[in-house]
């Protein structure tokens, strides 16, 4: 579960490179790349936040179907062996 959590901040790092990088390339102004890197953060950080989420999901679902199919049923059948 803990590196779940680093998701977000992998994925907001990730994309912050990248835009910075590429308005570097572009000679972009400094005011106006500030502003563009501010919103690509925060909208790549709230992407981030909705993967864990769904990741976080599948992973408790998977370990309910686990425990499940670990467990003996109590409502199954019991079958019993003929003495010969």
């Amino acid at each position: 579960m803990k590196k779940l959590r680093l998701i977000p901040a992998l994925v907001t790092l990730l994309a912050g490179a990248v835009t910075s990088v590429t308005l570097y390339l572009f000679r972009m102004n400094y005011i106006l790349s500030l502003i563009i890197l501010l919103l690509v953060l925060i909208v790549f950080y709230v992407i981030g936040v909705i993967a864990m989420k769904v990741l976080m999901d599948f992973r408790k679902a998977a370990e309910a179907k686990e425990a499940e199919e670990a467990s003996p049923d109590s409502e199954g059948e019991v079958i019993e062996k003929e003495n010969l």
